[in-house]
């Protein structure tokens, strides 16, 4: 049987098999039962990495977290945060697990960050350690959290649980075993990005058994922070996404177009991005022009009208010198769940630079309803375009909202909630009070 599955998953693995899965992905949109399955195959096979290991890791393993170690003997910074990502640290995409990362090394903080990976044999560069931050396959720490949690010491450590991945539950014994401060920060509705074929590990058991287990949870949303009080009956405090300086500078433009410029920049997936809402507003607007910068995706069984732009995915240092020639920033997600419940750091960004922003499917920043217009259906986001595309003139008050938001006071917040001993800090920092 292990000789079965050890042929299955090499030939699973192969250039062949990846350019097939390439293939069968047009043909199993995401959210559709054979892409459920699909996605399982692939995790019970171990092609997801994420798993549960032997109690202790082998040698080269230890070797590797050595100039971590040292490197905290050496600095001593006053705390230590681990955070459990779903992404890698790329400043270029700018997720929030990046940010916080950044904003707790620039206080001087130390940053165990657990990337995601899908190869086993992708190992990212030291290339931060000289600022605090070393990166570690989150697959390695979900196997063997022993020596992450029990032998690396700070005065403050803090565990961050960026997703509730079912693997976890060894690191959330271990660390709260051995004193650290636990928090799940709630960034998505998990439930439902399962529900479209993205997280197909999903278990609503292990969640619950998370939101019961950590010292504190956080929200980026209200809807979420209701979803936390639904779930586990237990209340979290809201920390919104925010902004980050890193756009770049916007140049001065001269327009020529008749018609609006409309851009967008981020993630490009069908599971949120309403691809028909776009097509069709290019269609009813043809003296507009639509420009997409982003990754993820492209349409699927439609044709993109010649005023719609795709210009792939492009470093965060330029976005302002695209948005300059932009009337109005847009997100236009699918209202479903998955944005309701989301905070979309663009917005913040789009406010940042001062544009007008028309928002569908999801709501806007906390605090910033009247400076973002919310739209419903092609009509509704037609008009909302246009009337906002005459409110250049709130620029100011836009990137004054955006400077107001930024992750420093977000991180300010955080600690705060621990300094306060909120939620059941207090209780943890009683019971481990005489280490």
């Amino acid at each position: 049987m292990a000789r079965w599955r050890r042929w299955l998953r090499r030939l699973l693995t192969s250039a062949a098999a990846r350019r097939a899965w390439g293939g069968a992905k047009l043909l199993l949109p995401e959210g559709s039962r054979g892409r459920q399955l699909a996605h399982r195959l692939r995790s019970r096979l171990g092609l997801d990495l994420i798993g549960v290991g032997a109690a202790m890791p082998p040698a080269s393993i230890c070797e590797r977290l050595e100039p971590f170690e040292r490197w905290l003997e050496e600095s001593r910074p006053r705390g230590l945060v681990v955070i459990l990502a779903s992404t890698q640290l790329r400043e270029d995409e700018g997720q929030r697990s990046t940010h916080l990362a950044l904003e707790f090394a620039r206080r001087g903080l130390a940053v165990f960050f657990a990337y995601w990976r899908w190869n086993e044999k992708q190992w990212l560069a030291q290339d931060r350690l000289g600022g605090g931050i070393f990166q570690w396959p989150v697959d390695l720490l979900a196997r063997w959290p022993e020596p992450i949690f029990r032998h690396l010491h700070a005065p403050l450590r803090l565990a961050l649980f960026e997703f509730p991945h079912p693997s976890f539950f060894r690191a959330l014994g271990e660390a709260n075993g051995s004193g650290w401060i636990t928090l799940y920060d709630v960034v998505d509705d998990w439930e439902d990005f399962q529900r479209v074929g993205q997280a197909h590990w999903y278990d609503r058991a292990f969640e619950e058994h998370l939101l019961a287990g950590v010292d504190a949870v956080t929200a980026v949303s209200e809807p979420l922070r209701a979803r936390v009080e639904h779930l586990a009956a237990r209340r979290a405090a809201l920390m919104p996404n925010a902004y980050a300086p890193g756009l770049g500078e916007r140049p001065p433009v001269e327009r020529a177009e008749a018609g609006l410029t409309l851009g967008y920049f981020g993630y490009l997936a069908g599971a949120w991005f309403d691809w028909s809402l776009i097509v069709e507003a290019a269609r009813a607007r043809p003296q507009w022009r639509i420009e997409l910068i982003g990754y993820g995706g492209e349409p699927q069984g439609m044709e993109l009208p010649a005023n719609v732009h795709l210009l792939g995915r492009q470093p965060r240092r330029t976005l302002a010198s695209f948005a300059a020639r932009w009337d109005v920033a847009v997100v236009p997600f699918i209202d479903r769940p998955l944005a309701r419940a989301a905070d979309p750091i663009k917005a913040y960004e789009y406010l940042a630079l001062g544009l007008p922003v028309v928002l569908t499917g999801v709501q806007a920043p906390p605090g910033a309803q009247d400076l973002v217009a919310r739209a419903n259906g092609l009509q509704g986001f037609l008009q909302a375009v246009e009337q906002a595309a005459g409110t250049k003139g709130w620029a100011q008050r836009r990137m004054a909202f955006a400077q107001a938001n930024r992750w420093e006071s977000r991180v300010d917040a955080l600690l705060d909630l621990i300094r306060r001993e909120e939620q059941g800090v207090a209780w943890k920092t009683a019971l481990f009070a005489e280490e």
